[in-house]
This record gives C-alpha cells, structure tokens and sequence, in this order.
C-alpha cells in the first residue's frame, strides 16, 4: 500500500507516452517493472511463508490466506522465484539474506513432505503440515520441483538439493514418453504428442545447466536433449498456417478432434520464448528465425480483436470448445507475451514487435494490475476484461509468471535501451 499510489502515477504518466513516442522513455519504464517487482509483487509473496510448518500458503487475496492446502509445484515454483531473486543485481544484500531463508523454507518443506516415498515422484498437493493429498498425475510437479532444487542449490551450495536435481532431472527423462503414468486415462484408441513436455524441458534443461554450472559429458548430453526440443517443436507441433498445436495427432484422421483442434496461445507464445532464448544461445540462426515466425502467428492468432487481450484457449476451426473458460482472459499468458514480444524484437530490430509489446504492456496493466491494493496481479478476468476472482493466488497461480515476466522485462528494456534501438 505505501508504494501503490506512486507506482500507479508513474504508469499512468509514462504509458501514454511509452505507447506512443516509441522507446523515448524506456528507462522509466524498466524501472516501473523493477520497481513493481521489488516494491510491490515480491513483498506480496514473502507474506505467504508458513512459519510454523514450512513452505507456503499461495491461496492468497487481498484479505490473507483462504485455504492452506499446498500445491507441489507452486511450493517448487516459489523456491525457484526466490533463490533466483537472490542472484538480481542492485539489491541489498539485506535482501538477498531474507529471500534465501524463504527459499530454504519451501525446499525443506519439499524435502521432507514433497515425494511420494514409494516411488520418489512428487506429489500434486499436500495438507499444510504436509500430509499427502493428492498424488502427482504428471511429471509437472517434479520438472518445478528440479528448477527448483537446482536453482537452491546455486544459492546455497547444499549438497542434498543437487543431488535431488540430478535425480529429478534423469526421473524427468524416464517419463517423458509417458508423463502421467498409470494416471494417463487415454486407450489406445487415439494418441497425441503435447506440447507440453518438449517446452518445459526445454525451460528446465537451460535451468538446471545455468544454475549447476554443468560441464563436460553432463552438459554434452543436456545439449543433445535441448536439440532434441527443440527439433520435435519445430519439427512436429506447426500446422500448416504456421500454428503452433497444442495436441498432434500420430494418426493424421484424428486431427480434427477437440484435442486436435486445440491452441493455447498462452502456452504456443510462452514456447516461442523458451525456442527463442534456447536457439540464439546456441547460435541456430535459422531456427530462431523460424519461431520469431510461429511467434508472429501466435500473438496474432490468439489476440481478441474485439475486446482485447489474448484467449484462454481456441478451436483452430472456429467449432464449439470443450473449455467453457476459452473466451476468458488469463494473467499467465499475457505475462509470458511480454517477454516474448522484447525477445522477438531483440531479434529481428523490428517495429512491429514493440508495437506489440506496447499493446501487450497496455492490457496487462490496464486489466491484471490492482491499482487500489497493489501486491500481486489479478489473475482472471471475463472476455470483457472484469476481475472474475478476488484472489491473487490459488491452485493454479502462485508466485512464479509475474515476477519473473517483471524482471525478464525490465532486463529486456535495460538491453534495448543500452544497444540503442
């Protein structure tokens, strides 16, 4: 609240501006972001520490907690958050000491309650003083809960956290064919390749080998599994306009399916970034050319023309969804075009992606960002753009795309403005 009010005055001077003399004040605006993130978004979440069992309570609203159930991957994805908060430059070091003791309490918490002991798995959510809830029914929990440890460990340098990086990474690999296990509730009948699994193990390849510093044959074979992404995404998931499907069918006839049919911008913009950061760094020109393209199709695609903002999910047909939330606007997805659009016109120099960052930025702020409470965004809103839920975090939203996007973004703008572009 104390720095809610000053935050807003500087969006509402630098946005018209920001949108329409193209970069003149892009230093103020990567501070906005800098500033929303250290002085608003993060002291939200250091609210949420359980301090008598560990972990953290991510179903939040501006009143406190609501439920104290613990979901696994929010727990990992918070650790995550604030391990890495620990690395940001031009912090005190005052902080850097408090966001490690919040991320040493989630990763203790995962030690002792997050797996299955049976099989080593993750589990989805536990209770509060974790006792087992609900088992892992994907290997999503276990792919947070290794960035997780990997980046912890980075931070602290505690044996037993990189050692359960390893182990979660080689388990990861296992699964991969089959990330549900038993769970998987599909016959025979129909099979689809996700998109799912090759972006997220792209994200968490490029994690685990920055934070592990890893060399030698370590590093060789998570190289040959990035590629290995990288070549299935490109490779499998476009269709023939050039959009990136959610689901692909191994038998052609079984496309046109509501599976078949199905496109996430959210997701397809969010793997475009993933692509992006993974090509250039390895120097795969071509390939990043490429995504900029899928990209492009992506954000123009899901883009609500009419009412603004990007839907939660479409039919590649126009034909009647299976998700009666499509036509809703979610915060996740209009955090991860953010960093996308910088990263596409980092590439390519080219104006038409900081326009789209501009209309991007707009929405978000606009829409998502509590002008009266400050804290953390709202996350659901109605195709109109009204606040559907009071919370700020919950099951499925926790401290993880809007701090990251805040800080990804202020860099990105930091980058543009020091090239000068």
């Amino acid at each position: 609240k104390a720095t809610v009010s000053v935050l807003y005055w500087v969006y509402m001077v630098v946005q018209p501006v920001f949108c329409k003399d193209g970069r003149s004040n892009i230093n103020d605006v990567a501070a906005f972001y800098n500033e929303a993130l250290l002085k608003e978004v993060v002291p939200f979440w250091e609210g949420s520490v359980d301090k008598e069992h560990g972990g953290y309570f991510t179903c939040q609203t501006n009143e406190g907690v609501y439920d104290t159930d613990k979901f696994i991957w929010l727990q990992a994805r918070q650790v995550w958050m604030f391990s890495r908060l620990c690395g940001k430059e031009g912090v005190a070091e005052a902080d850097k000491k408090r966001w490690q003791e919040i991320a040493k309490s989630g990763a203790e918490f995962l030690k002792k309650h997050g797996n299955d002991p049976t099989t080593g798995d993750g589990y989805f959510s536990v209770t509060k003083d974790g006792r087992p809830l609900v088992e892992a029914y994907n290997i999503f929990s276990d792919c947070f809960m290794c960035m997780a440890m990997a980046q912890y460990f980075s931070v602290s340098g505690e044996e037993w956290a990189r050692q359960e990086a390893e182990r979660k990474f080689a388990r990861i690999e296992e699964r991969k064919a089959n990330p549900s296990g038993r769970w998987n509730k599909r016959t025979n009948t129909r099979s689809f390749k996700g998109l799912g699994v090759p972006m997220i193990d792209i994200n968490l390849s490029i994690e685990v080998c920055n934070a592990m510093k890893l060399e030698g044959t370590q590093k060789e074979d998570l190289e040959q599994r990035i590629l290995s992404n990288i070549k299935q995404v490109l490779e499998v998931h476009p269709d023939s306009d050039g959009i990136l499907r959610e689901q692909v069918a191994d038998n052609e006839a079984d496309q046109d399916t509501h599976e078949g049919r199905l496109f996430n911008p959210g997701h397809a913009i969010e793997c475009c970034w993933f692509l992006l950061q993974a090509c250039t760094e390895r120097g795969l020109n071509k390939e990043a050319d490429r995504v900029v393209e899928l990209a492009r199709k992506a954000v123009e695609k899901g883009w609500d023309a009419e009412m603004g903002g990007l839907y939660a999910f479409m039919d590649l047909k126009g034909k009647p969804m299976q998700q009666l939330e499509a036509d809703q606007k979610l915060w996740w997805a209009h955090l991860e075009a953010l960093i996308c659009c910088l990263m596409c016109f980092l590439h390519t120099k080219d104006e038409y992606w900081w326009d789209w960052f501009a209309k991007m930025h707009e929405y978000t702020f606009t829409n998502f960002w509590d002008s009266e409470h400050g804290g953390e965004m709202w996350g659901y809103l109605s195709r109109e753009g009204k606040v559907t839920q009071h919370l700020k975090g919950g099951k499925w939203k926790g401290c993880f795309h809007v701090p990251r996007a805040l800080w990804f973004v202020a860099d990105l703008l930091n980058e543009i403005a020091a090239k000068g572009l």
